[in-house]
């Protein structure tokens, strides 16, 4: 009996086995492909309102600016202030803050990025809003490394100053921006 389970397999029984081997590595190997090909598909889909509201250029920049300023946007234009113009409205700044080392940045930076962020898809500004804040990211000098997002929270909306477009985001995205810039301000004035 010993001798017989040492014995070389007959050749009936040793060519079905590495056919199966090969059928389970081959149905892995494509269940990754197709595995891939979704994920793919998936962050095709769930970036494009973020591309179609800060461009690639822009994304770069939210992600990685080395600094971020809150501006306080005010009602009246004086000669001295500073202007931000949005879809044909004068936006004066009133106050700067740097929030480049604020807790809670990182997060707030992904919330801008990613697209379950957003209500619906980002078009161009087509009414008055009443913007009260905007984060303007700085990535060196040049225009083209910056970003500004405006904020009017209550209507939970965001504009792009560059662009002109704007988008609605979900309530607790509006929420979380809501509490951080309190918070910012809040610091500040301590």
């Amino acid at each position: 009996m010993m001798a017989r389970m040492n014995a070389p397999a007959s050749k009936s029984e040793s060519s079905s086995a590495p056919v199966g081997g090969k059928a389970v590595v081959i149905g892995i190997f494509v269940v990754g492909l197709i595995a891939a090909a979704s994920g793919l598909v998936y962050k095709y889909f769930a970036s494009r309102e973020p591309l179609e509201m800060w461009g690639t250029n822009g994304i770069q920049v939210i992600q990685s600016a080395p600094r971020v300023e809150l501006l306080t946007l005010g009602d009246e234009v004086t000669a001295d202030s500073e202007l931000l113009t949005f879809a044909g409205q004068a936006l004066p700044i009133t106050a700067t803050h740097d929030i480049s080392k604020a807790p809670g940045l990182i997060h707030h930076r992904h919330f801008l990025t990613e697209y379950v962020s957003y209500v619906d898809r980002p078009a161009a500004a087509s009414e008055m809003r009443s913007w009260k804040y905007a984060v303007r990211f700085r990535d060196g000098g040049s225009p083209e490394r910056e970003v500004v997002v405006l904020f009017n929270l209550p209507e939970r909306c965001l504009g792009n100053l560059h662009t002109g477009q704007e988008v609605r985001v979900v309530d607790k995205i509006a929420e979380n921006w809501k509490r951080f810039i309190e918070r910012q301000l809040a610091e500040t004035r301590n």
